[in-house]
């Protein structure tokens, strides 16, 4: 089905480019070609298989010139929420009291959209922490539990079924399909390296557990005789790299591993860099772990950047960090993951674009399984500053096992959690991105998490879902979207993305 939408003149100047950015990224995700212009209409409404939608302040068309009217309303922090059939509706100071009604919608679902997809709460109302990031516990949408559904999917739903209501071609939609992808953050090598060591040492210093010098000076001591012990009866081993490449390829699929960049080009005492030169364990043979990391890449899989500390909101680090483990690994690095999540809306994707970045997927919870930007469509994120969109797909992180672990539970209910996530995603058609950390293969730290790993990946391959890397994921996503074409002033811009082919990535 063709759309055709109109924005209302009388729309300020300064939203309307933001507006056409939230609608032609509704188009995507409905997976229906549109062309998006200035109003009014002009045009009739019987124009066969095309659905012709009015956006504006209000209805001043003529009647049969448009199928459906979405009002407008502009849309800023501080919201309200109100519960319309069980959906809570965003909106400013013009109170919604129904969600759709004959050829027209109660609210402005595209303004919802754009606050959703922008994180204008979190730019606005939340308070960041010392590394940076937004502190997103005590918000409005986490009080409200807005973050357990892709919040923003069910507002286009709105908008999707009374289109096939109004419009004037039959339109049958298929089960959309869904993909996952797959992921590892590689934060430590080995747990008995002399770099795993100072690290483990470096935490403790700096934490209340060991505010006693004694207790101090006594964990030192056991644990310096217990990886001097470990590491003369046991080879530095990089089994994770044999553990989840082995039960993926059983599913036919690929995952990212992000990998910190080397030790000179960190910035933070937070960060965990490997040393590239270090003999492990790989295939039942020893290799430099770059060289290791090579034949991963050689067979397939993915290898990401896991940026350091402060590289979030700094160019010129993050991409001196993606040039050396380009060095390193012998090719181009397409994703990136941010060590601990580090990421702010209004600073880390522009930062990312500057380094010719194509894939992100920082932008989830540490201590929670759910959808941030309460949406599971990967999507180009829109510059606030700058009034355009940012040259970056985000993925969007939904799960990952440290959030589990911290969240607590028994194994059948973190495997229930995260399959309620992931049923969403599947109800939308949408993409999530798995994160299983690297030492999730260590079964007496981690009981179980292996485990759920595997049951996920079975449980995705019995719905028939799409499982690859970061970038695999994305690059299916785009290869689906349908043509969005933008008209206004003298020209027009045609959105449509870049089509790739599976094995084009060096």
């Amino acid at each position: 089905m063709q759309l055709t939408i109109f924005l209302d003149r009388r729309i300020p100047e300064e939203r309307l480019e933001l507006l056409r950015y939230a609608w032609a990224l509704i188009a995507r995700s409905l997976r229906m070609s549109a062309r998006i212009t200035d109003g009014p209409t002009g045009e009739r409404a019987d124009r066969g298989e095309t659905c012709i939608i009015f956006y504006g302040l209000e209805e001043e068309t003529t009647k049969g010139e448009y199928h459906l009217f979405v009002p407008y309303e502009e849309l800023t922090w501080p919201f309200q929420v109100k519960y319309l059939e069980g959906i809570p509706v965003l909106f400013g100071r013009r109170e919604p009291l129904f969600l759709a009604y004959g050829r027209r919608l109660g609210f402005d679902a595209v303004s919802a959209v754009f606050s959703l997809i922008s994180c204008e709460e979190e730019r606005a109302a939340c308070r960041t922490d010392e590394l940076g990031r937004h502190v997103i516990g005590d918000s409005l949408f986490a009080r409200l539990k807005l973050y357990d559904r892709p919040l923003a999917n069910t507002y286009i739903e709105v908008l999707r079924r009374k289109i096939e209501e109004v419009s004037p071609a039959r339109h049958v939609p298929e089960k959309a399909p869904f993909a996952i992808a797959l992921s590892h953050d590689v934060d430590t090598l080995s747990r008995y390296s002399v770099t795993a060591f100072r690290n483990n040492l470096v935490s403790a210093l700096h934490s209340r557990e060991f505010a006693s010098r004694t207790k101090l000076a006594a964990y030192a001591g056991v644990s310096l005789a217990a990886a001097a012990f470990k590491y003369v009866l046991r080879p530095r081993d990089a089994r994770f790299l044999d553990e989840f490449c082995t039960l993926e390829s059983t599913y036919g699929a690929r995952s990212t591993f992000f990998l910190l960049p080397p030790r000179v080009h960190s910035a933070s005492r937070l960060d965990e860099p490997h040393s590239y030169s270090e003999k492990v364990v790989y295939g039942k043979r020893w290799h430099e772990f770059a060289h290791a990391i090579r034949m991963v890449k050689d067979s397939g899989w993915e290898i990401g950047l896991h940026a350091g500390i402060g590289s979030f909101c700094d160019p010129l680090l993050l991409d001196r960090q993606r040039k050396a483990l380009e060095t390193i690994v012998g090719g181009r690095i397409w994703s990136v993951r941010h060590h601990l999540l580090q990421f702010n809306a209004n600073d880390t994707w522009e930062a990312q674009e500057r380094v010719r970045i194509e894939y992100d997927s920082t932008y989830g919870f540490n201590d929670h399984v759910g959808f941030r930007s309460c949406f599971c469509h990967p999507y180009k994120p829109f510059s606030l500053t700058k009034k355009r969109e940012i040259n970056v797909w985000e993925i969007p992180l939904v799960i990952q096992d440290k959030a589990l672990f911290r969240m607590g539970g028994s194994y059948e209910e973190m495997l229930d959690t995260c399959l309620r996530a992931l049923k969403e995603v599947q109800k939308w058609g949408g993409v999530a991105a798995l994160l299983w950390h690297s030492d999730a293969v260590r079964v007496r730290r981690y009981p179980r998490l292996f485990d759920l790993y595997r049951s996920l990946l079975e449980w995705a391959s019995q719905q028939s879902a799409f499982i690859g890397s970061i970038a695999d994921a994305g690059d299916w996503w785009k290869a689906q979207m349908p043509e969005v074409r933008i008209t206004h002033g003298a020209g027009s811009d045609a959105m449509s993305p870049r089509r790739v082919s599976a094995g084009w990535r060096a």
